[in-house]
């Protein structure tokens, strides 16, 4: 399942959207809370949409 995770492009997104929240809480120290609240939500969407598309197409294998 991880090798067709990678694959998936929201996966990526996902991942991007976790590292910049995270650079923005501990760089700018908690400056842009509510654009960091919103880009954590963005990313969590993201991987759940990564996660449950590959579960959907394994199903239809």
């Amino acid at each position: 399942m991880f090798k067709d995770l990678i694959k998936q492009f929201n996966f990526w997104v996902s991942i991007f959207c976790f590292i910049l929240s995270f650079f923005n809480l501990f760089i700018f120290e908690r400056k842009y809370l509510l654009l960091t609240i919103l880009i954590l939500i963005i990313g969590m969407v993201d991987m759940f949409n990564a996660v449950m598309t590959v579960r959907v197409n394994k199903k239809d294998k």
